[in-house]
Parts: structure tokens; sequence; C-alpha cells
């Protein structure tokens, strides 16, 4: 298995995947794009394509297929705006071009030395036109709108072939959102109070009896607004101090940021995950094990895996701290902690397929989860509103609701 790292130069990745061909390729569009085009993967030998969380690669709002970055009117945004907009374009060459069954690359002026060097000879072109029209391109996501729709669409952009029939498959049809979360809210008098409401909603989760053991990682969900300021950092101070004292238990706080470097966003994962080591310990650690892959020495490091999961998980079971991360959607998709505990919406998601990524990151492999979400009591027709869309009347419940005090 080769990762693809986003803002690697890919020297190393493509002389491994020159000298010994991986088996499966992991990597965002845009790298893999890159990877293509310069001869680092021969998209010929290529038998399956998946495309993960597809509906947010591709899909605008309204379900069409958009190669411009969205309109958030702020200029803040336009880097983060503009990397959405590259990997749309990306995946779409991809799909369109590189792995059509009808592309011939021998007219490709696009393509580097060593791509062309790589390219097909004519006399194997029908064998590998008729292994290309076996391809499996497969669509995942737990969101996807109109699927007819989206299969006019697929043949409207030459992603898929016109004369294939599509196959939605749904593994939950009733089921949106895992069984075993439990849905509550909690009103607040006004914003500056949902900070209190946040606090008193993990003191409560945190002195409940059956939680003791639950109640281990929760991931809070704020909008991008605040994605840019310090209130992520003060919200992390707050709860490091509140929680700590109340419960004389350990809270490790950690941020994940979008404009935040690939080291500290890792890092930030990795505490959450429960391996607290210290920034620069941490950097020291990745920059010492960026090696040279060696076929010689995989079964020892197979034996060293084993041996650090293995302490990991006893020191996991002994561990009785509250690992929180704060976060904006970035941490929506993509993300795959397996005992997150709680989702906490602090900024109500703005559609429901939002509250759908967002939640489904607690109650993953069928264990139990609560997702809370925190919100003014002008908004609560908002959150009616998702609730109705997801069908969520009779599992949801209001857990507290703030008072004004009396004059």
């Amino acid at each position: 298995v080769m990762p693809i790292l986003q803002g690697s130069l890919q020297k190393r990745q493509r002389a491994w995947a020159w000298a010994e061909p991986p088996h499966i390729v992991v990597g965002t569009p845009k790298e893999v794009h890159s990877m293509v085009q310069h001869g680092g993967i021969r998209y010929n030998a290529i038998q399956t394509v998946v495309v993960d969380e597809f509906d947010a690669c591709l899909l605008n709002n309204q379900g069409q297929f958009s190669s411009s970055p969205p309109d958030s009117g702020n200029k803040r945004y336009s880097k983060h705006s503009n990397v959405i907009s590259s990997d749309n374009n990306a995946l779409h060459e991809l799909l369109s071009k590189y792995l059509s069954p009808t592309y011939d690359d021998s007219q490709d002026s696009d393509m580097d030395e060593r791509a062309a060097s790589l390219s097909t000879p004519k006399k194997q072109k029908n064998d590998i036109a008729y292994k290309n029209l076996a391809r499996q391109t497969v669509f995942c996501s737990a969101t996807i709108p109109q699927p007819r729709h989206f299969q006019q669409l697929c043949i409207q952009n030459q992603w898929i072939l016109s004369d294939r029939k599509a196959k939605f498959i749904c593994a939950n049809p009733n089921d949106t959102l895992p069984p075993t979360l439990t849905h509550g809210y909690v009103v607040c008098k006004s914003e500056r109070q949902k900070m209190i409401g946040l606090v008193r909603t993990l003191r409560k989760e945190m002195k409940k009896k059956s939680n003791r053991k639950g109640c281990r990682r929760v991931l809070i969900f704020c909008n991008q607004l605040h994605d840019q300021s310090d209130f992520l950092e003060q919200m992390a101070a707050t709860l490091q101090k509140q929680l700590s004292s109340d419960e004389n238990k350990t809270i490790n706080t950690s941020i994940l940021r979008y404009t935040d470097s690939l080291r500290t966003r890792a890092h930030a994962m990795d505490t959450f995950r429960g391996h607290i080591v210290s920034p620069q310990q941490y950097y020291n650690t990745q920059y010492n094990s960026i090696t040279t892959p060696n076929p010689q020495h995989d079964d020892q490091e197979d034996d060293e895996d084993d041996l650090l999961s293995s302490k990991e998980k006893k020191n996991d079971e002994n561990d009785d701290g509250l690992y929180i991360l704060i976060s904006s959607d970035l941490a929506a998709r993509g993300l795959d902690v397996v005992d997150v505990s709680h989702v906490i919406h602090f900024d109500l998601p703005t559609d429901a397929d939002t509250y759908v990524h967002r939640s489904g990151r607690a109650g993953r492999l069928g264990r139990p989860g609560k997702v809370v979400t925190i919100l003014t009591s002008q908004q609560e027709f908002v959150l009616q509103r998702l609730v109705n869309q997801l069908q969520l009347q009779d599992k949801i419940t209001c857990l507290a609701r703030q008072e004004a005090k009396p004059k």
C-alpha cells in the first residue's frame, strides 16, 4: 500500500512505484493526478478506482459538478476554496481522461518524458482497451444526492461509459445515521452563554457512572469563522481549566485546522488518539523516521508495529483521561477514530448532510455514541428543520434549557 502525502514532491513515491508497483495507492485527487501525469502510476494497469466522499469532491450544494471555488465572501478562505477547486478539476481529469477506457496516451502532449517512456505500445492497445472496459469505478458516500441524476451526471462528464448501467447499493436504507447514536440538544440564552452550556454538558457526561469509560473522546465542531481566530485556543484553554479542576481528571485538548501545516494536524490527531508527546518530540520523531522503504526489514518493522500497538492498547485500557478535539468541518469526513464517544455541534451544521457526516464520527463499528447540539432559542427552528429532514423526531431530546434570571 502506497500513501501519497499532500504537498510531497513524490520523488520517493515514484521511485518506489517504478521499482515495485504497489497494489493499492491512496491519496487526494491532486496528488494522484500528479503521480499519473508524471508516470509514477501506470493507469492502464488500474483495475479498480474508488472515489470516497465523492459528493464533496465533485458536486456542489445543488448536486451539480462544479470546478469553480465556492463564493464564501471572505478573502481569508480563498486559499481553501482554490484547493477545493483544484482537487475537483484533478479528479474530473482523472476520471474523464486518464482512467477513460478510450484514452490514447500516444496523443497526449502533457505527459513528461518518464510518462511517455511508459506509454503503451500500439500492439498492446487492443488488449489493454478490453481490460479498461472491465475496470470498476466505485463512488462512495454516506450522503448520495439523487442517485439517478448522479448517474446521468457521470455519463455527461464521461466519468463512466454511457452503455454501462451503474448499480446503486445502499448498505442501510432505513438508517441515515448509525442506530447506536443518541441525539440531544441544549438551548442557551445567547451566543455568549454557549460556552457555559458546553462546559456543563461535558461535566454531566463525565459524572455519569455509565460513562466512566464511555466519555473518553469528544469531537467538538465549530464553524469556519472561528477557524481563523483565537476562539478555538480560548475554548481549549477554558475546557482544560474547568474540567480538570472539577473532575480531577487529565484533560487533553487539541485543535485541528485546515490552515495548519500537515505536521501540526498530524500531531493534533495523534494527541486525540492518546499518543501524547510534545510538538518538538513529535517533529523530531517524524523527521528521523523518513527513510527509503527496504523490503528486507518489512518483517522486523511489522513485529515492532505489533509490539507498539499492543503497548498502546494496554495503556489505552488503563488511561482514564478525556481527549477533546476541536475542529471545523475538516474533521467531518475521512476521520476514522473508532472510539469517539461524543460529537458536539457547538455551531449548527449548515445542512442535513453536514449533520450526518459530523455525527457519523461517533457510534462507529456498532459502538454507542452521543450527539449533542449547542444552540440558542432563536436557532431551534433550524435544528427542527434538520431533524425533520433526517427523520429524527423520535430520537432527539432536549437535555437542558437555560432560563433567564428573574428580575
